[in-house]
């Protein structure tokens, strides 16, 4: 037989670094089981935990309760919708699983039995309630008296104040022994490491600048297997398995398609072959939906094979109506215009192919039309051309005073200067094409870098392609470049970033020249689409020479060269015109080159990975697309194989250190500012 007593402070014994008595919370519901009991405490507070109906709901007013030694406080009315029909039992329900007294209600039983529960009433949505409280055989009230609801008070004040109190300084007494053995374990371990060198992986904390050979920063960054085999082994490699990598469609889509373009929950693409949009399930549970496109326009038979090097860009917008529009854009020659005064018109509708319609998932044809019939120039303009070799004319949509305007880029101006210095060199600005729906005209807008004052000076740089895009938060983005004399004492060549309308990238060029000549179309220079990142812009790349440039966003405007040095492409590798991504979110630049993903996070020498996709794609030859929806963590590739079939993948992306075939991403850690290293290698010595 043995004997129990309770509650005494506990000793703690340095022998054992530990306390000679527990108490845990059985200790104390059982204690105020005993004296207390179970029921409704009514004291001065006859209306506690009574159950009345509004509107369909059961509203518990304030008050008390216990339940075999556990407690539950209700400070204001608190509601419990009921099901439209039946009777149900309003409750306090005791669920040790979850560590909880919860209120509930559940359907009212015949015998009337609920498990560790107090029936606090019967009740209906109608407004009918039964109080069971007194009820003893469900629920039962404790202390009409008021003498142990006193003792209660005085308990729980008790458990509130002194034993929180002593908790807290047992913590701080455990605190203080933990910190002395920490103490004596790195003394042990600084002993041991003279011994041992600590394995690959190990992880340190150090604020010291100089940091030990075979160490690296925990700053997030890419390490190469090859440099790294043993720590990239360590860390492990994560690669698309055959749920993440998924061959969404496979032939099924006519051939010489455009960009892809995600709505509805499908990826939609035009067939210039086939006269057909096609709309591809992104979850593939669904067969490939196809739209025939019609249009009586004489000139709509004019569009080419965008495979060809003319982009035909599919763009599906929001009308800021709860509509959408769909267009279909292209120019197939380029368009030379005169010296443009303000009011001007112009038009070419055998060159500039501009088409809208109606956009429905669930329709079988759609009906284009031209969105304007000619193009208006609001200012005076200098020489112009449109031209495919600078733009894709992608279209976007904005809501401006009420109505719905839409933009795309479509030309450029090149500006021949030279006739009072000799200089042959030709400084090419950007131009905006806006509409209204059901407009007649297109008004034209030239953008001229926000602070260029002599125009002589800036030129948009060429080997690039612009447009409005949604990848760039649907601003323009462009590069441009300001020649500076070679008489000023600071000369070269200095870069900024130009967004418009909203300007959310927009850098200004303040300082930080160049003194590299300006970046021109060069033998093996392919044009990409510029893409914005949260610190960076990446401009180009060259695949050949295995380079690519940027340019910062948050410092001054030099035009980075970076060569990508640390990862083996294999032949074929080609850059695509719309085949390159950032994914907000991930801090992570994504640029597909027909067999696979060049990746990195800074851009810089050195960081960059590369994913192999032929095992599911083959090689892409024609028409690469990468797209990136960011609410699904997921890719979306798009391209047409060797044998010209097209294809559509997905790749989910569901981890923070995403997929890498010959590296590992390093973790990001630090402590209150402290960062930690990585051993990475092993030393000599």
């Amino acid at each position: 037989m043995s004997v129990y007593y309770g509650f005494f402070d506990a000793k703690f014994e340095e022998s054992t670094a530990s306390y000679d008595r527990e108490y845990d919370s059985a200790d104390f519901t059982q204690y105020f089981g005993e004296i207390v009991g179970s029921g409704v405490c009514i004291h001065d507070n006859p209306d506690s935990m009574k159950v009345s109906v509004q509107e369909g709901s059961a509203v518990i007013a304030p008050g008390y309760l216990f339940i075999d030694g556990y407690w539950l406080k209700n400070d204001a009315d608190y509601v419990v919708g009921l099901p439209a029909d039946g009777v149900y039992a309003v409750l306090a329900q005791l669920d040790l699983g979850n560590r909880m007294v919860r209120i509930d209600v559940q359907p009212k039983r015949e015998d009337a039995s609920y498990s560790d529960a107090l029936v606090l009433a019967f009740a209906d949505a109608q407004g009918n309630v039964e109080d069971t409280r007194h009820d003893t055989t469900g629920c039962g009230v404790i202390d009409s008296a008021g003498s142990l609801a006193t003792k209660i008070e005085f308990a729980t004040q008790y458990i509130d104040t002194q034993i929180e109190g002593r908790l807290e300084q047992a913590e701080a007494e455990i605190n203080a022994k933990a910190a002395e053995l920490d103490a004596k374990i790195a003394e042990v371990d600084a002993q041991v490491a003279k011994l041992a060198p600590p394995a690959v992986g190990t992880i340190k904390f150090s604020a010291s600048q100089s940091v030990e050979t075979g160490w690296l920063k925990c700053d997030g960054s890419f390490v190469n297997e090859a440099d790294y085999p043993e720590l990239v082994a360590a860390l492990g490699k994560l690669t698309p398995s055959g749920d993440k990598f998924v061959l969404l469609s496979d032939g099924e889509i006519g051939s010489a398609i455009t960009n892809g373009v995600l709505f509805d929950g499908r990826m939609w693409m035009y067939s210039w072959s086939a006269r057909k949009l096609f709309g591809v399930d992104v979850n593939g549970s669904a067969p490939v939906k196809e739209i025939v496109i019609t249009c009586d326009d004489p000139y709509f038979p004019n569009l080419v094979n965008p495979l060809t090097g003319y982009p035909l860009a599919l763009s599906i917008v929001s009308d800021q109506q709860g509509g959408y529009r769909l267009f279909l854009m292209q120019i197939t020659a380029e368009v030379n215009m005169p010296s443009t005064s303000a009011g001007a018109t112009q038009t070419d509708d055998a060159h500039l192919l501009f088409f809208a319609g109606d956009m429905s998932a669930d329709t079988d044809t759609i009906v284009l039309k031209r969105p304007f019939s000619q193009i208006k120039a609001v200012e005076t303009l200098l020489n112009t051309s449109f031209a495919n070799t600078n733009t894709i004319p992608y279209v976007v949509s904005r809501l401006e005073n009420g109505a719905v305007k839409y933009y795309t880029c479509t030309y450029r101006a090149p500006y021949p200067y030279g006739t009072s210095t000799g200089s042959g060199s030709d400084y090419v600005f950007l131009s905006s094409l806006q509409w209204d729906d059901d407009a007649e005209s297109a008004s034209l807008h030239q953008i001229v870098q926000r602070s260029a004052g002599s125009l002589q000076n800036y030129s948009f740089l060429r080997g690039t392609y612009v447009a409005y895009c949604a990848k760039n938060k649907n601003e323009l983005v462009a590069l441009y470049e300001q020649a500076v004399s070679s008489s000023s004492s600071t000369s070269g060549i200095r870069y900024g970033v130009q967004s418009y309308p909203d300007e959310f990238f927009y850098r200004e060029t303040t300082s930080g020249y160049a003194s590299t000549s300006s970046v021109t179309d060069g033998p093996t220079v392919t044009r990409m689409l510029s893409i914005v990142g949260a610190s960076r812009m990446l401009v180009y790349a060259d695949l050949e020479e295995k380079t690519l440039r940027w340019i910062s966003r948050t410092e001054n405007g030099v035009l980075e060269k970076t060569t990508i040095d640390n990862i083996s492409l294999p032949p074929g590798v080609r850059i695509f015109r719309d085949a390159c991504a950032y994914l907000w979110g991930k801090d992570m630049f994504l640029l597909f080159v027909g067999t696979g993903l060049i990746f990195s996070r800074t851009l810089e020498t050195g960081s960059f990975g590369y994913l192999d996709t032929t095992s599911v794609l083959g090689q892409i030859t024609q028409g690469g697309y990468l797209d990136y929806a960011q609410d699904e963590g997921t890719l979306y590739i798009v391209g047409q194989d060797t044998a010209n079939r097209v294809k559509l993948a997905k790749i989910v992306l569901n981890t923070l250190y995403d997929y890498a075939s010959d590296g590992a991403w390093l973790p990001l850690i630090a402590s209150d500012g402290v960062p930690a290293y990585i051993k990475a290698k092993e030393t000599e010595g």
